[in-house]
C-alpha cells in the first residue's frame, strides 16, 4: 500500500513504518519487485532500488487501474465504549468493508468531541485501516467518514442501492438472502453500539425504509454483530451463483 502522500512519482522513499513492514516484515531488498496500489486505486509495480538502515527506495511503474469491487459496501457502526472502535475497523477492514461511518446514538456511551479530540481519533482509525490493508492484501483503503448522528442518515437511493439494519430482535421483514437477490449496487448497513437501538431510533429507520435483519438468538458484542453482518453480506454475495431462492 503507497502512503497517502504518494503523488504518481516515479521512485518513492518509504520510511519509519513503511520500511519497517518492507524490509523487516517482507524482507525485501534491492531488486525484489512488489506491488502497491494507492489512494486512487491506481495499480503500481515497483521494484527495489535502495535500501539502507532506515530507508527504502523504489521504482514505481503504472500498471492499471483497478475497478472497486461492487457492490459498495458501507458500515454505519454506532460507537461503542473504549477502544472497540479499533478492532471493527481493523476487522471490517480484513473483510472487504468499503467505508466506515462512525454513528452517534442513544446508546453511545463516550462522547465525542469536535476538533483535536475527533481529529485524532480520525488519524487512529485510518492509520488502523492501512495497516489492516497491507495485512489482507485490499486493493482498496476503505474511508472512515467523520461520525454523524443516526438521525442523520439517509437511506440508499431506490432502484440502486439498499440500506439494512441489524437487530437482535425479529421485526417483520425479509431474510438477508431476500434483500440481497438483486445484488443492489450499494448496501448500507447500521450495527448498534452496547445495547442495541432505542425504540425510537427503530421506528426512525424503519420509517426512513431501512430494513431489519434478524442478528439470531445470541446475544452479540457489538464488535462481533458488525463482523458477522459483513461477513454474512459477503459470503450472501459471493456465493450468489450457487444459491437460489425457492
Amino acid at each position: 500500500m503507497l502512503p497517502p502522500g504518494y503523488s504518481g512519482g516515479k521512485t518513492h522513499e518509504f520510511r519509519d513504518k513503511d520500511f519497517h513492514y518492507l524490509h523487516h516484515v517482507l524482507r525485501l531488498k534491492k531488486g525484489n519487485i512488489f506491488r502497491g496500489i494507492d489512494l486512487k486505486g491506481n495499480l503500481y509495480s515497483l521494484t527495489v532500488v535502495e535500501c539502507l538502515k532506515d530507508r527504502l527506495t523504489a521504482e514505481c511503474r503504472f500498471e492499471r487501474k483497478v475497478a472497486r469491487p461492487a457492490p459498495f459496501l458501507s458500515l454505519c457502526q454506532c460507537l461503542p465504549k473504549g477502544k472497540k472502535m479499533d478492532t471493527i475497523v481493523r476487522q471490517a477492514t480484513e473483510a472487504g468493508v468499503s467505508e466506515i461511518i462512525p454513528v452517534i446514538s442513544e446508546f453511545t456511551v463516550p462522547v465525542y468531541e469536535s476538533g483535536r479530540d475527533a481529529r485524532s481519533k480520525n488519524d487512529r482509525w485510518q492509520r488502523i485501516v492501512r495497516e489492516a490493508v497491507q495485512q489482507s492484501g485490499n486493493v482498496f483503503i476503505p474511508e472512515v467518514r467523520e461520525p454523524v448522528p443516526l438521525t442523520e442518515l439517509t437511506r440508499e437511493p431506490a432502484g440502486r442501492g439498499i440500506s439494512l439494519f441489524f437487530h437482535n430482535e425479529k421485526l417483520k421483514g425479509e431474510s438477508l438472502h431476500e434483500y440481497l437477490s438483486d445484488v443492489p449496487s450499494s448496501i448500507s448497513f447500521l450495527i448498534g453500539a452496547e445495547g442495541g437501538l432505542s425504540g425510537r431510533e427503530i421506528d426512525f429507520l424503519l420509517e426512513k425504509e431501512f430494513k431489519p435483519v434478524y442478528l439470531g438468538q445470541n446475544v452479540l458484542r457489538t464488535e462481533t454483530a458488525a463482523l458477522f453482518a459483513l461477513a454474512s453480506i459477503k459470503i450472501i454475495l459471493f456465493e450468489r451463483h450457487d444459491w437460489r431462492l425457492h
